[in-house]
């Protein structure tokens, strides 16, 4: 069985900020206050969806992905075969197509990807 960790632990663990695993929380608090009778059901929910990804067999681990591809931005040949395939008219953005697929390999918040945050863009 998962051993519980808390909700700042396992939200800095996925990539988020202290602030977001505390502002989650109190959502989830005020949630159950409101309906406590389905509280103890999403404690059910969280054991199960730990009992299930401790069964399969080779288990994604994003913390891994994240780690790696935190430095990875698409390379412009590569934008620019796809942005001239995509036939727009819009600017091109290799940054915001950078955060996309960063995204999409770490199961991450597009709006946590780390090239969306140096400061060249910011």
């Amino acid at each position: 069985m998962a051993t519980p960790i808390p909700y700042e632990a396992a939200a800095l663990r996925l990539g988020h900020t202290r602030a977001t695993a505390h502002h989650a929380r109190l959502h989830i608090r005020t949630w159950q206050k409101a309906h406590p009778n389905h509280a103890s059901a999403y404690q059910q929910a969280l054991h199960h969806i730990a009992r299930t990804i401790e069964t399969l067999p080779d288990p994604i681990n994003y913390e891994h992905r994240r780690t790696r591809l935190r430095s990875w931005t698409m390379p412009a040949t590569v934008w620019h075969h796809l942005s001239a395939r995509a036939a727009t008219d819009r600017p091109t953005n290799p940054a915001a197509a950078t955060a996309v697929v960063w995204a999409e390999l770490t199961g991450s918040d597009l709006r946590l990807a780390p090239i969306l945050h140096t400061t060249a863009l910011a």
